[in-house]
């Protein structure tokens, strides 16, 4: 499976796209809408209760939110739909069972949610080292559809649909990213000492597998075993350990500015 990704800058442009993208064969099964932005009030406390093991969980919440959220048809029909406070973006709204899987890798209580109803190939074929450039899309205030495709055709057919739209591709997120916080890293590192333009990709490497969510929060040496496999060598060199140290102080601070939602009943005394 091949994933292809638009993030837009309009949330309607997003949904405009599914319809155009369902025209040339795609599944509703296989698209994931996250928006950004959701009240709130509109996070709803039924999401707790998505950890059930209760088969169509998923979809049960999925209809009475979508109705409760003003999203019947399009992505919606006979997918799940909730919302959910993710630590580090703030309340997104996840159409889509596809949806639900990658709110579960963002740390938040969807991905459990749809249960049978994710085809356990499609969310594999997920790159989750990409979900940091999700969650920054979102933090602008941007909307970020995904779909899966089966071929290099088709694949080539939906990105030409969401260009069309007014997305921007992923790997145009991804420069936007890096750039916005170059600067800053190019500072810290020739402060040391260091020349960035030497090292800058063994320490931009290293930032962002800081970012992969299995590797959040893990100390260097916690995360070694997991850094040998994914980056070989590469992880022994001091730019790329230096850089995993400045991309998990980064993690924690949009952490800190997105703290996950306080539960209810602790604000109760229960």
């Amino acid at each position: 499976m091949i994933t292809v990704t638009g993030i837009f800058a309009r949330r309607a442009d997003a949904e405009r796209s599914v319809e155009l993208l369902r025209s040339i064969g795609i599944n509703e099964e296989e698209f994931a809408l996250l928006v950004p932005g959701v009240p709130e009030e509109e996070v709803e406390d039924a999401v707790t209760h998505t950890e059930t093991e209760e088969k169509g969980a998923g979809k049960k919440v999925g209809e009475a939110m979508g109705r409760g959220l003003g999203i019947v048809g399009g992505i919606m029909v006979g997918g799940a739909v909730g919302s959910a406070f993710v630590p580090g973006v703030g309340a997104v709204l996840a159409a889509g069972i596809l949806a639900a899987a990658i709110l579960g890798t963002m740390g938040a209580r969807l991905g459990k949610a749809a249960g049978d109803e994710i085809d356990e190939t499609v969310v594999s074929s997920l790159r989750h080292d990409e979900i940091h450039i999700y969650e920054e899309a979102l933090r602008q205030g941007r909307s970020v559809l995904l779909t899966m495709v089966s071929g290099e055709e088709q694949a080539e057919a939906a990105r030409k649909i969401l260009l069309d739209a007014g997305a921007i591709s992923l790997d145009e997120a991804h420069e936007s990213w890096w750039s916005g916080l170059r600067r800053a890293e190019e500072e810290e590192y020739a402060r040391r000492g260091h020349d960035f333009a030497t090292n800058e990709k063994l320490y931009r490497h290293g930032f962002e597998a800081a970012q992969h969510p299995a590797l959040r929060g893990k100390s260097f040496a916690e995360a070694a075993n997991e850094l040998r496999e994914r980056y070989g060598d590469d992880y022994q060199q001091e730019a790329f350990r230096r850089g995993y140290v400045r991309g998990l102080s980064h993690r924690q601070r949009m952490v800190e500015k997105y703290p996950s939602k306080p539960n209810r009943e602790s604000e109760k005394g229960v």
